[in-house]
Protein backbone atom coordinates (compact mmCIF):
# COMPACT_ATOMS: atom_id res chain seq x y z
CA UNK A 1 0.00 0.00 0.00
CA UNK A 2 2.59 2.17 0.71
CA UNK A 3 4.35 1.76 -2.52
CA UNK A 4 1.56 3.78 -3.88
CA UNK A 5 3.05 6.68 -2.23
CA UNK A 6 6.15 6.44 -3.34
CA UNK A 7 7.68 5.03 -0.64
CA UNK A 8 10.39 2.45 -1.04
CA UNK A 9 10.50 0.88 2.01
CA UNK A 10 6.89 -0.65 1.93
CA UNK A 11 7.39 -3.17 4.39
CA UNK A 12 7.77 -0.85 6.89
CA UNK A 13 5.23 0.95 6.50
CA UNK A 14 2.37 1.36 8.89
CA UNK A 15 -0.99 2.27 8.57
CA UNK A 16 -0.85 5.52 10.40
CA UNK A 17 1.78 6.55 7.69
CA UNK A 18 -0.29 5.05 4.61
CA UNK A 19 -3.38 7.14 6.13
CA UNK A 20 -1.39 10.01 7.13
CA UNK A 21 0.13 10.06 3.13
CA UNK A 22 -3.69 9.96 2.12
CA UNK A 23 -4.97 12.72 4.30
CA UNK A 24 -1.89 14.87 3.64
CA UNK A 25 -2.50 14.45 -0.54
CA UNK A 26 -6.32 15.27 -0.16
CA UNK A 27 -6.17 18.24 2.10
CA UNK A 28 -3.47 19.81 -0.55
CA UNK A 29 -5.82 21.20 -2.56
CA UNK A 30 -9.11 19.05 -3.02
CA UNK A 31 -11.38 20.86 -0.11
CA UNK A 32 -14.07 21.85 -2.76
CA UNK A 33 -14.19 18.37 -4.08
CA UNK A 34 -14.11 16.58 -0.45
CA UNK A 35 -17.33 19.25 0.38
CA UNK A 36 -18.99 17.93 -2.81
CA UNK A 37 -18.51 14.20 -1.80
CA UNK A 38 -19.71 14.96 1.00
CA UNK A 39 -22.81 16.12 0.11
CA UNK A 40 -23.10 13.10 -2.55
CA UNK A 41 -22.64 10.85 0.63
CA UNK A 42 -25.55 12.61 2.33
CA UNK A 43 -27.99 12.35 -0.50
CA UNK A 44 -26.79 8.52 -1.65
CA UNK A 45 -27.71 8.34 2.22
CA UNK A 46 -30.93 9.89 2.45
CA UNK A 47 -31.92 7.39 -0.79
CA UNK A 48 -30.46 4.63 0.43
CA UNK A 49 -32.81 4.55 3.69
CA UNK A 50 -35.57 5.08 1.84
CA UNK A 51 -35.55 3.10 -0.78
CA UNK A 52 -34.63 0.09 1.33
CA UNK A 53 -36.97 1.05 4.06
CA UNK A 54 -39.71 0.90 1.24
CA UNK A 55 -38.51 -3.08 0.61
CA UNK A 56 -38.75 -3.64 4.17
CA UNK A 57 -42.10 -2.08 4.26
CA UNK A 58 -43.29 -3.57 1.76
CA UNK A 59 -42.24 -7.02 2.31
CA UNK A 60 -43.75 -6.91 6.56
CA UNK A 61 -46.84 -5.47 5.08
CA UNK A 62 -47.80 -7.64 2.43
CA UNK A 63 -51.80 -8.60 2.85
CA UNK A 64 -51.62 -11.99 0.98
CA UNK A 65 -48.19 -13.09 2.68
CA UNK A 66 -46.81 -14.05 -0.25
CA UNK A 67 -44.10 -11.63 -0.35
CA UNK A 68 -42.70 -13.57 3.06
CA UNK A 69 -42.74 -17.30 2.50
CA UNK A 70 -41.00 -16.94 -0.96
CA UNK A 71 -37.06 -17.83 -0.04
CA UNK A 72 -35.72 -15.92 -2.60
CA UNK A 73 -37.43 -12.65 -0.94
CA UNK A 74 -36.18 -13.74 2.23
CA UNK A 75 -32.72 -13.42 0.55
CA UNK A 76 -33.79 -9.69 -0.53
CA UNK A 77 -34.96 -8.96 2.52
CA UNK A 78 -32.29 -9.59 4.41
CA UNK A 79 -30.19 -7.57 1.72
CA UNK A 80 -32.46 -4.91 2.24
CA UNK A 81 -32.05 -4.75 5.89
CA UNK A 82 -28.02 -4.82 5.97
CA UNK A 83 -28.35 -2.08 3.06
CA UNK A 84 -30.40 0.37 5.14
CA UNK A 85 -27.89 -0.17 8.20
CA UNK A 86 -24.89 0.75 6.01
CA UNK A 87 -27.45 4.07 4.90
CA UNK A 88 -27.68 4.57 8.46
CA UNK A 89 -24.17 4.03 10.19
CA UNK A 90 -21.52 4.22 7.68
CA UNK A 91 -22.60 6.27 4.70
CA UNK A 92 -23.00 9.20 7.39
CA UNK A 93 -19.82 8.63 9.00
CA UNK A 94 -17.92 8.71 5.41
CA UNK A 95 -19.59 12.45 4.49
CA UNK A 96 -18.91 13.46 7.77
CA UNK A 97 -15.32 12.40 6.83
CA UNK A 98 -15.30 13.97 3.66
CA UNK A 99 -16.84 17.37 5.18
CA UNK A 100 -14.38 17.69 8.14
CA UNK A 101 -11.68 17.70 5.16
CA UNK A 102 -13.70 20.27 3.05
CA UNK A 103 -13.87 22.48 5.90
CA UNK A 104 -9.89 22.07 6.22
CA UNK A 105 -10.48 20.60 9.86
CA UNK A 106 -8.17 17.32 10.94
CA UNK A 107 -10.26 14.17 9.93
CA UNK A 108 -9.05 12.39 12.23
CA UNK A 109 -10.28 13.65 14.90
CA UNK A 110 -6.70 13.96 16.56
CA UNK A 111 -6.95 17.40 18.69
CA UNK A 112 -9.56 15.04 20.92
CA UNK A 113 -6.65 12.24 21.01
CA UNK A 114 -4.29 12.82 24.15
CA UNK A 115 -0.89 11.08 23.97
Amino acid sequence: MAALFGHRDYWNASAKMVMDEFTRQLMQDSHGQATIVSIFYLFLSVITVAGNALVIVAVWKDPLKILRSSPSNFILLSLAMSDLTVGVLVIPGVALWYLRVGIKADPWLSELIVM
